[in-house]
C-alpha cells in the first residue's frame, strides 16, 4: 500500500517496519542495525522534543514534550537532528528545536546506521 503524497511515516505499517528493522538481524540491504528491542523501547519511551514556540508574554520559550510523532522517534534514535532532511520527509510536521532520550546506547550504535535504516522504512 503505497502512502498518499509519499506520506510513509504516517503509515503504521511502515513504522512497524522501521521498529522491526531497527531490531531484527541486518541481512537486508540498508539495515545495519541489530539494537536490543529493550533498548528501541526505552527510546520510545523516553523521547522528548524540544520545539520553540512565539508566546507573546513568553517570548524564545521552548518546551519539552513527550514524542507524538515518528519523526521524534527517528531523531531521539540518532541523537540530532537534520532540519533539512526533516522538511523532506516529514513535510507539515514541525521540526523539533531539541530532542533527547533516557536509554542507555548499545555498544555497537551508530547514527548513520540508524538513519540508513529509517530513510529505507519512512522516505
Amino acid at each position: 500500500m503505497e502512502a498518499p503524497q509519499g506520506q510513509k511515516p504516517k503509515i503504521e505499517g511502515h513504522v512497524a517496519a522501521l521498529f522491526l528493522d531497527l531490531t531484527d538481524s541486518n541481512t537486508e540491504r540498508y539495515d545495519w542495525t541489530e539494537y536490543p528491542g529493550r533498548y528501541v523501547a526505552e527510546v520510545f519511551k523516553t523521547c522528548k522534543t524540544q520545539s520553540k514556540y512565539d508566546i507573546p508574554w513568553f517570548p524564545d520559550i521552548h518546551i519539552w514534550w513527550p514524542r507524538t510523532n515518528v519523526s521524534n522517534i527517528v531523531w531521539c534514535l540518532e541523537n540530532y537532528i537534520d532540519r533539512a532532511l526533516h522538511k523532506e520527509v516529514f513535510p507539515g510536521i514541525r521540526t523539533p528545536v531539541d530532542v533527547k532520550e533516557k536509554a542507555t546506547e548499545p555498544p555497537d550504535w551508530d547514527a548513520l546506521d540508524i538513519r540508513a535504516t529509517w530513510l529505507k522504512n519512512l522516505k
